[in-house]
């Protein structure tokens, strides 16, 4: 097995960082704009290239290299945690290896799961109330929640190993069940709530949500029928749309 280094007994070093905040980022924000294509219809997603997919997904970028930085930054901070858990009598031996890493904080997290039931309780109780919210308020990043923890539920009634591996994985597939839900559920709200723009088409104007444009031409969401359409830029003379501020207030035009 490959040595780490003196200070290093995660599973991702610092220089990892460089290609692990931008790739995460990358994955998340692509993963939101799928997920934006589901209220809409998996037809819909090949209107588009995969550049201009790409291009779509650029707005949740910043919120996608927050998460993946949090990540990060958590990698170096689980460990010193738990440090925190031994007690002082335990001296902490010098660790360079994970297999060294997850051998010595095994009998920690034992000791922990004897106490742990009642926070099991709480983490099927938070499922289920989850669950119901989310079918309640048709909210498919509630639901998703609620199935996080129901899934974190089941995982902790059994034992395991390799605990830094399975955590951090199964929190980079939440997050990536997340980011779906999120774009799905920002589709909806547009579709729901978004003012629509007019769009002076060649057979007369159409009010509209302008759900993407690309270089082919723009997707439609008409309120008043409920239906999509693709419209190519040869049938569209114009656009236009109000001024939308950035903070609703009274005084606001």
């Amino acid at each position: 097995m490959q040595m780490a280094s003196e200070n290093d007994t995660g599973l991702i070093s610092a220089k990892d960082g460089l290609l692990f905040i931008p790739a995460a980022a990358s994955a998340l924000a692509l993963c939101w704009e799928v997920g934006s294509f589901f209220p809409i219809g998996s037809a819909a997603f090949s209107f588009f290239t995969i550049t201009e997919h790409i291009a779509f997904a650029a707005p949740a970028l910043p919120i996608a290299l927050l998460v993946a930085t949090g990540f990060f930054v958590s990698e170096f901070i689980a460990t010193p945690a738990v440090r925190l858990l031994v007690p002082r009598r335990e001296p902490v031996p010098e660790l360079r290896t994970i297999a060294e890493v997850e051998g010595f904080y095994a009998p920690i997290f034992k000791r922990l799961n004897r106490i742990s039931r009642a926070a099991d309780v709480a983490n099927f109780l938070m499922a289920v109330f989850w669950l119901g919210i989310g079918i309640y308020y048709r909210s498919i990043v509630l639901l998703s929640v609620g199935c996080i923890a129901f899934a974190v539920f089941i995982i902790m009634l059994f034992p395991f190993q390799h605990y830094q591996r399975r955590i951090f994985g199964g929190a980079v597939l939440a997050a990536l069940l997340l980011a779906l839900a999120v774009g799905a559920d920002y589709t909806r709200f547009r579709l729901n709530h978004s003012a629509g723009e007019t769009i002076e088409a060649i057979e007369g104007p159409v009010s509209a949500v302008i759900l993407r444009a690309g270089e082919r031409g723009i997707l439609l969401y008409q309120r008043e029928t409920e239906q999509f359409s693709f419209k190519k830029w040869d049938a569209i003379k114009g656009i236009g749309w109000k001024r939308k501020p950035i903070l609703k207030s009274d005084n606001s035009p």
